[in-house]
């Protein structure tokens, strides 16, 4: 049963250990083009204080525990966030940020991913609220920007670009894996 938990407490303490060293590991758009490749996975572990990693982790233990529970592979979770982090650090590199921190991105990305698997899955009521919730949020983001409450709170402007980007990159990633599924089980009918 411990196992299960595992991989949100290695989260949680990896990102607690690394608040220290928040402008070494930065996603930092210069540094990344230099050759300092690991900024890419690095960025999303780190935070700007403790008030940033304590929002973060709160609202990843509230979504590990909706999702997780009702996922029955173990490796799951861990292959899915570490495609996100990768992917949406990546795709960062074509958004106006020179530089970004924080696990909201990758929150972004599982709520997204995870919404879908719900609908997939025909849990429509949990899944639609969680879809629609998120792009409601995703909306507002975009029309009115980020609160000026957080951006006091965790001393940064709330990176409204990368939630959209990384909640885009975790449906797309779920599309992905469903087509393949679906190609897959369509073979085994051939």
């Amino acid at each position: 049963m411990f196992s299960r938990y595992i991989y949100l407490l290695a989260i949680i303490f990896l990102t607690l250990a690394l608040l220290p060293f928040a402008q070494e590991l930065s996603w930092d758009r210069n540094a990344i083009h230099a050759g300092e490749y690991w900024r890419l996975f690095s960025g999303h572990l780190v935070h700007t204080n403790l008030n940033h990693w304590l929002m973060n982790m709160i609202t990843f233990v509230l979504v590990f525990s909706v999702f997780y529970i009702r996922n029955q592979h173990p490796l799951h979770w861990p292959g899915v966030t570490a495609v996100l982090i990768l992917i949406g650090g990546i795709a960062l590199l074509f958004s106006s940020y020179r530089n970004y921190v924080g696990f909201s991105g990758v929150i972004h990305g599982l709520i997204a991913y995870w919404g879908l698997n719900d609908l997939r899955l025909k849990r429509y009521l949990t899944g639609s609220l969680i879809v629609v919730g998120l792009s409601s949020k995703l909306i507002a983001e975009q029309l009115f920007g980020g609160s000026e409450q957080i951006t006091r709170l965790i001393a940064a402007p709330v990176a409204i670009d990368a939630h959209l980007i990384f909640a885009i990159t975790g449906a797309v990633l779920f599309l992905v894996q469903w087509l393949n599924q679906a190609n897959a089980n369509q073979q085994d009918f051939d």
